[in-house]
């Protein structure tokens, strides 16, 4: 009986640390950049929500230079993106966005005034299923 509790108390152990794990790599596998870049981005795009209930939830923001893209994830759409450019500091102005669960297509974040090499970096190393460029 005593090595049936323990061995039930190392499985569940086992179970609470694999599920931390995975909420803690979801939390922030998806970023890369500066925080202080991650954070601004972050804030232009809770600026663009406003006070919107209803706005989504920041996966992740890849930042390249004055350049940046974010992933978010609203009530049943996973990820709308949005790309951004640097203004001035940590300062950020959204150049352009997708609609929906729909990914942004590389031409039109190029024809938003993204060097084409910038947008082909801002749309890699996303998670397989979540890549928010077509």
């Amino acid at each position: 009986m005593r090595g049936f509790v323990v061995a039930f108390g190392a499985v569940a152990a086992l179970t609470m640390m694999m599920a931390s794990i995975v909420l803690a790599a979801d939390a922030g596998r998806w970023m890369s950049g500066q925080k202080a870049d991650i954070a601004g981005v972050s804030a232009s795009q809770h600026q663009v929500w406003g006070s919107n209930p209803d706005h989504g939830k920041i996966m992740g923001v890849h930042v390249v230079g004055d350049y940046a893209m974010d992933v978010w994830s609203e009530e049943h759409i996973c990820c709308p993106s949005a790309v951004f450019k640097r203004v001035a500091g940590q300062q950020w102005k959204r150049l352009t966005g997708s609609g929906g669960d729909s990914p942004i297509a590389i031409s039109d974040i190029v024809s938003s005034g993204v060097p084409t090499s910038v947008a082909h970096e801002l749309c890699s190393g996303w998670p397989k299923g979540y890549g928010p460029c077509d």
